[in-house]
């Protein structure tokens, strides 16, 4: 079970965060406080290929999982350690938050880029509107799970 409430956060009243598609959000999940438990959130995901992380959460939860783990900046460049990669054709695609797919999207093309394809996307929190879903991503929760404790807390989900 995900501890969902340390890692929520809220913007100062009357103002926004930035999600890194440039939509506005009211709340944010922060994986980083709940770091210690990205071994554990990893094999609850249980992803079916090497890893492959994507800055910044989802590179520190591969590396939990794997210390050969692949890194994807948000910029595009791919990170491979000196471990032969020439086999590897397939990666599981981490990262800690989704809100948009934006991330998940621009770092599948990066794989693409360097011949790596991508089986299946796993996250900690999938916060899309259910309208927005295109990719399936793996999650261990979702918007709906953190609606009570937002809604205890005076947030509009």
């Amino acid at each position: 079970m995900v501890r969902i409430k340390p890692a929520l956060i809220f913007p100062p009243d009357g103002e926004t965060f930035t999600s890194h598609a440039g939509e506005p959000l009211t709340w944010m999940f922060d994986a980083l406080k709940i770091k210690y438990d990205f071994g554990t959130m990893m094999r609850d995901l249980n992803p079916k290929y090497q890893v492959a992380g994507i800055e910044f959460g989802g590179a520190l939860m591969a590396l939990a999982h794997t210390k050969r783990a692949i890194l994807v900046r948000k910029s595009g460049q791919v990170y491979m350690d000196q471990y032969d990669w020439s086999h590897t054709k397939t990666v599981s695609l981490i990262d800690d938050v989704c809100t948009t797919e934006t991330s998940f999207i621009e770092a599948a093309i990066a794989l693409a880029n360097v011949g790596i394809g991508v089986s299946d996307y796993s996250v900690i929190l999938d916060r899309r509107d259910l309208d927005k879903q295109t990719l399936p991503i793996n999650s261990l929760i979702t918007v709906a799970d953190c609606a009570p404790i937002l809604e205890n807390m005076g947030v509009l989900v």
